[in-house]
């Protein structure tokens, strides 16, 4: 996760990120989604949806963040 750390400065925000990543991978794994191009807006929504029925919005929101800053 170089990409990170080069795009962002603050140590804490940069582990979250990289930790949320890890995360959402994980979940693309699970759903058969294997390959980083194959991530389309849809399985983002789909991981989303499946948080927000057990995190707190704000948390949610971290974690969007952190998506869109990997794919940009």
């Amino acid at each position: 996760m170089n990409f990170l750390a080069a795009n962002i400065r603050k140590p804490n925000t940069r582990r979250a990120y990289t930790r949320v990543a890890g995360d959402f991978f994980h979940w693309c794994q699970g759903h058969d989604v294997r390959d980083l191009v194959a991530v389309a807006p849809i399985h983002v929504a789909g991981w989303i949806e499946q948080l927000g029925g057990t995190l707190s919005a704000p948390t949610v929101k971290l974690r969007l963040a952190a998506i869109r800053n990997l794919f940009d």
